[in-house]
């Protein structure tokens, strides 16, 4: 069970570290605007591309709350 958590902590982490990278570097409006329409380093549109990062934040916080709650030995 250690190993599953574990891994879903990495997962996590991998996820959110990725969006706050790409959203974060950022130093003017327009590198804001262009990292945001390039989730994962792929050109999409941008209104899938903002729906995909918002579901990368929704899915890391699910697995690091999951990872830590295992590791816990709540779940």
């Amino acid at each position: 069970m250690k190993t599953i958590a574990i891994l879903q902590l990495v997962a996590a982490l991998i996820l959110l570290c990725e969006v706050q990278a790409r959203l974060f570097s950022a130093q003017t409006p327009r590198e804001l605007l262009w990292n945001l329409c390039h989730p994962l380093f792929m050109k999409m549109p941008m209104h899938i591309s903002t729906v995909l990062t918002f579901f990368e934040v929704i899915v890391g916080m699910l697995l690091a709350f999951n990872g830590y709650l295992m590791l816990k030995g709540s779940v």
